[in-house]
C-alpha cells in the first residue's frame, strides 16, 4: 500500500512537471567596424529595455517558439563587441550607447518562416551629473527562412551584426554634421562681456555717461520721508547665446542707470555735498556689476541652459549685494550726517572701483 501511494505521487509530478526550453543564444563575433569616430567614444553601453529578459522567440524545427538572447546578456554582449572592435580615444566626447529596444519575431509562412530583428539606440552625451539625449538611430531588418531545420545561430549573429554597425555608422555621420554646433558637445564655454549700455533717455540716466546732477532729480519728495534726497539706481542685464567651433559663447551686457522720476530732492537739500553721497550711491551700484561681470567671466557650463542659469542665480546674488552695501552706506553714514564715515565710505568705494576695474 505505501509502495503504491508513492508510485502515484511521482506520476502526478511527472504529468504536471513544466516543460523547460532552452534559450538560444547570439555570440557576437569580433570583426573590426569599418568607422572612425571622430570626435568622441562610446564609453558606456545601457540597456535601457522595460524588460531584459532576452531578446524576444523564434521558431524551432518543431514549430515551438523558443526563446532567443546574446551570450552574457545584451549590455555584456554588446558592450564587449564595441570595446573590441570599435576606435576609441578616451581623450574625446564619452557617448553613451542607450539601448532603447531590441527585439525579434518570427511567424511561421507558407514557405518558411519570417521574422523581424529591430534596434533602436539613444546616443546620450555623458556628463558630470547627467547625460544628455543628442539623437535616436532606429532600424531593423526583416528575414526569411527555411521552417524544416534548428535556427541557425550564425544568421542571427550576422543581422545582429550589421544593425549594430548601423546604429554606429548613423551616429559617425550625424557627429560629423553636428560636433561642432551642437551645444551638448561642447569643447568649452566663452564669456562675452559687452560695453555697458548707454543710451539715456527722457527718465532714465546710465552709469557709463556722466555723474547725476540735481536736474536729474525729478520725482516727488516722500512727505514722509526725514531725508533730503533719495536716489533710485539700479541694475540689469541681458544675455545671448550660441555655439560657434564647438564652444558655447555667452554674450553679457549689464546696464546700470538712475531712474529720474523715482530719484528726488528738497530744494534744501541740493548742495554739492549732498549730491556727492547720491553719486556715491550710484557708485555702489557701478561696484556690484562690476563684481557681477567678473564672476560671469569665470563661470563653465555643460549646457546652455545651465549656463544661463548660473547667470540668473549670480545677477540675483548680486542684487542683495547692493541692497546690502546701500544699507550699511547709508546706516553707517547715518545718511551722510556723519561726516567722518561718509568720506570713509567716499575712499572705500573708489578703492574697490580701482580693483575691479584694475
Amino acid at each position: 500500500m505505501q509502495k503504491t501511494v508513492k508510485l502515484a505521487i511521482l506520476v502526478f509530478c511527472w504529468a504536471f512537471m513544466p516543460t523547460l526550453r532552452a534559450q538560444h543564444l547570439i555570440t557576437l563575433k569580433d570583426s573590426r567596424v569599418d568607422i572612425k569616430p571622430v570626435g568622441y567614444h562610446i564609453a558606456d553601453i545601457k540597456d535601457g529595455r522595460p524588460s531584459k529578459n532576452g531578446i524576444g522567440t523564434i521558431i524551432s524545427a518543431f514549430n515551438e517558439k523558443d526563446p532567443i538572447g546574446i551570450a552574457g546578456g545584451v549590455k555584456t554582449g554588446i558592450q564587449s563587441f564595441i570595446a573590441k572592435n570599435l576606435a576609441k580615444d578616451v581623450n574625446t566626447v564619452p557617448i553613451l550607447y542607450h539601448i532603447t529596444r531590441l527585439s525579434v519575431a518570427e511567424t511561421r509562412a507558407q514557405s518558411g518562416v519570417s521574422g523581424k530583428m529591430a534596434l533602436s539606440v539613444s546616443f546620450e552625451r555623458i556628463g558630470k551629473n547627467d547625460t544628455v539625449s543628442l539623437v535616436t538611430s532606429d532600424v531593423y531588418m526583416d528575414y526569411r527562412r527555411s521552417g524544416g531545420a534548428n535556427p541557425n545561430m550564425n544568421n542571427y549573429e550576422s543581422v545582429l551584426h550589421q544593425l549594430i554597425v548601423q546604429t554606429l555608422g548613423y551616429f559617425a555621420d550625424w557627429m560629423e554634421l553636428n560636433n561642432e554646433k551642437h551645444e551638448a558637445l561642447n569643447k568649452g564655454v566663452e564669456i562675452i562681456i559687452q560695453p555697458d549700455y548707454k543710451r539715456n533717455d527722457t527718465d532714465t540716466i546710465y552709469y557709463e555717461t556722466r555723474k547725476v546732477h540735481w536736474g536729474d532729480f525729478r520725482g516727488r519728495p516722500s512727505g514722509f520721508s526725514k531725508y533730503g534726497a533719495a536716489i533710485f539706481s539700479n541694475f540689469g542685464y541681458q544675455s545671448s547665446f550660441k555655439v560657434s567651433k564647438g564652444i558655447i559663447q555667452a554674450f553679457v551686457e549689464t546696464r546700470t542707470y538712475m531712474v529720474r522720476g523715482m530719484s528726488w530732492a528738497n530744494e534744501s537739500a541740493k548742495n554739492d555735498y549732498s549730491l556727492a553721497h547720491e553719486q556715491l550711491h550710484f557708485d555702489i551700484t557701478k561696484l556690484v556689476v562690476e563684481r557681477f561681470k567678473r564672476k560671469v567671466k569665470a563661470m563653465h557650463a555643460e549646457s546652455i541652459e545651465d549656463l544661463n542659469s548660473m547667470i540668473q542665480y549670480e545677477y540675483l546674488e548680486s542684487y542683495k549685494e547692493m541692497n546690502r552695501l546701500q544699507k550699511e552706506y547709508d546706516d553707517e553714514t547715518r545718511h551722510s550726517l556723519d561726516t567722518f564715515k561718509q568720506a570713509e565710505w567716499a575712499q572705500k568705494i573708489k578703492m574697490w572701483l580701482n580693483e575691479v576695474l584694475g
